[in-house]
């Protein structure tokens, strides 16, 4: 049922903080199509939604990890994990310091899930993710640890 239509006005949000990314290599990039690298980036940022707040010592909501497939900072399939303080509180600072044990450690419980093509205990439900979405994110996680 519509309750009515008319043209939305939302204002622009903007947020001045501190992050870090990762950006993908090209020799990685050329072995996927859209749909999989997308499946595999959501499934990456999943995990490091799950493990980054354990390392960091902060609430969930402390930091955002999103994904784009064509970044316009890199112009390449990049993953940012950021600050969702204004200014920034040393989150993202200290996640780029430690940036191997969160690769690592989202590796670890992609691997170590029971499940087979993804859930929402590791990269997310297959709906999200796609069918290779957790093997995909695998992938991704030991290219950048290489």
């Amino acid at each position: 049922e519509s309750v009515g239509f008319g043209e939305v006005r939302l204002h622009q949000t903007d947020l001045h903080t501190v992050g870090v990314w990762w950006t993908l290599p090209d020799s990685l990039i050329l072995r996927y199509g859209n749909d999989a690298l997308q499946g595999a980036l959501v499934g990456v940022a999943n995990l490091l939604s799950i493990v980054a707040p354990l390392y960091l010592m902060c609430a969930p909501r402390d930091i955002n990890v999103v994904y784009q497939v064509k970044a316009p900072i890199t112009d390449k399939p990049t993953l940012f994990l950021y600050d969702t303080y204004p200014g920034g509180v040393g989150l993202s600072e200290k996640a780029y310091h430690m940036q191997e044990l969160l690769l690592e450690h989202a590796l670890d419980i992609a691997r170590s899930c029971g499940c087979e093509s993804g859930c929402p205990s590791c990269v997310g439900p297959v709906s999200q993710v796609g069918e290779h979405g957790k093997a995909d994110a695998i992938a991704i996680l030991k290219e950048l640890l290489a």
